[in-house]
């Protein structure tokens, strides 16, 4: 029959877990919490020390609870200013790639996203997420990937390769290369798995990455790759399970998950496009960030045929990589990065990408100057 009712028990934890209990029974609609100073052990106290009106004080001070999990703007607005100007918190702030130009279409990533990465196959993908994952592990970030195509000990030869300029492939390097890249490596901030027969369900794959980032306290998680784990006459939905439940752990576990897809069979030169993706409207729906990859075959244009046929997709490619970010968060845009394939780097400096700017400034002066004059293709007016 209240249509208010006050609640003041002690100001300890114990104290304040029973005011909520009590709170839930009665009706959080009604009810108010009472919450007395630290130094003040129980309203009894409160009274022996001070008089009635510093009492009413502290009743027109009351609150009622908020709903679990839930936080009014108020709440999420004194969170936000705390963790950006007071603690500088990562959190709110978001991490960056080492990629100026990228990071400028990127934004910053921000735990809870899932940031899907695609490329036609031997483009880079895994090699561009694992430039990152060494990027933030040197910055000590912990990283982690669950990689279904290749060893974690495959995966420590690709990052000695880069890591030490002398190592052009694996088979040349000497114990001496291999003792300065795993010195040199931020080895305890990277963590891989690897799966065993029967692993490749998507609730025993989310299982995992949830008891790495407990662990080890990882912050941003690569999977690789979708298509591998989503197979079978279903696959679209198989797809839509994934990315819904990918998307919901990166939420659940205040993470970046970064998550490698694959497009469908096309043309190896044409650009590649959201659309291009196999199952595109899930990923669309779930990814935050989609970044797509593109690199032209140098031998020139390639049929769908042609790539079982010729294997094309082993011929080389150009250093040009080529990026394109659709974000739901950020402008997104266009930007390209130059690829060294024999150190498995990419870079947005040094002499080969200087090399590619000039190689695009040059088509773009000779399209301009090849452009009809607009008078001279100007239609006559019929009689």
């Amino acid at each position: 029959r209240f249509e208010k009712v006050y609640l003041v028990l002690d100001s300890d934890k114990d104290g304040q877990e029973g005011a909520k209990k009590i709170a839930k029974r009665l009706g959080l609609g009604r009810c108010f919490n009472i919450v007395l100073p630290e130094n003040i052990k129980d309203p009894n106290d409160f009274l022996l020390k001070h008089n009635l009106e510093d009492f009413k004080s502290i009743v027109r001070k009351s609150r009622q609870f908020d709903v679990e999990d839930s936080v009014s703007l108020r709440g999420a607005r004194e969170t936000i200013y705390y963790q950006r100007f007071i603690e500088d918190n990562e959190d709110v702030v978001g991490y960056d790639t080492q990629f100026k130009r990228l990071n400028s279409i990127l934004g910053p990533l921000k735990p809870g996203y899932l940031f899907v990465v695609a490329a036609k196959p031997k483009v880079g993908k895994t090699t561009m997420a694992m430039n990152w994952m060494k990027y933030w592990a040197e910055s000590k970030i912990p990283v982690g990937m669950y990689q279904v195509e290749m060893r974690p000990e495959r995966l420590a030869e690709k990052f000695a390769i880069m890591t030490v300029p002398d190592i052009d492939k694996i088979e040349n390097s000497t114990p001496e290369m291999i003792k300065e890249a795993m010195y040199k490596l931020p080895l305890d901030y990277m963590h891989f798995y690897y799966p065993k027969p029967g692993d490749l369900e998507i609730e025993k794959v989310c299982n995992k990455i949830r008891e790495m980032v407990q662990r080890y306290g990882i912050k941003l998680f690569v999977f690789d790759n979708l298509h591998f784990l989503c197979r079978g006459d279903n696959e679209n939905t198989l797809i839509d399970i994934a990315t819904q439940s990918f998307k919901l752990l990166a939420e659940e576990l205040d993470i970046v998950l970064v998550l490698i897809t694959h497009p469908r069979k096309s043309n190896s030169n044409k650009q590649l496009k959201n659309e291009d993706l196999k199952g595109s409207s899930s990923i669309y729906q779930d990814a935050d960030v989609i970044c797509l990859l593109n690199r032209k075959d140098i031998d020139g244009d390639v049929t769908p045929d042609e790539l079982e046929e010729e294997g094309a997709m082993d011929k080389s490619k150009s250093p040009r990589t080529d990026v394109k970010v659709t974000s739901r968060w950020h402008s997104g845009g266009k930007a390209f990065l130059a690829f060294h394939e024999s150190r498995s780097l990419y870079s947005e400096k040094g002499i080969l990408f200087g090399e590619l700017v000039n190689e695009l400034n040059k088509g773009k002066r000779k399209r301009k100057s090849i452009t009809p004059d607009r008078a001279s293709t100007r239609r006559t007016p019929s009689a």
